[in-house]
């Protein structure tokens, strides 16, 4: 049973890897998974709780 339940939508965030470059022109990019919710279920669960992460899908 878990001890944490967090609720909401996860984000894909794009990071430009091209330093020199502006963003409209940076071609190469990394991807990471974001949202207020997700931080606090990774946060929380590295201090050793349990987490559950609770999303709704679209589609």
């Amino acid at each position: 049973m878990s001890e944490f339940l967090t609720i909401g939508e996860p984000i894909s965030l794009f990071a430009s890897q091209d330093a020199d470059q502006t963003l409209a022109d940076a071609t190469h990019f990394q991807k990471f998974l974001a949202g207020a919710e997700v931080n606090v279920s990774v946060g929380v669960s590295r201090l050793g709780h349990r987490v559950e992460y609770v999303r709704r899908s679209h589609g």
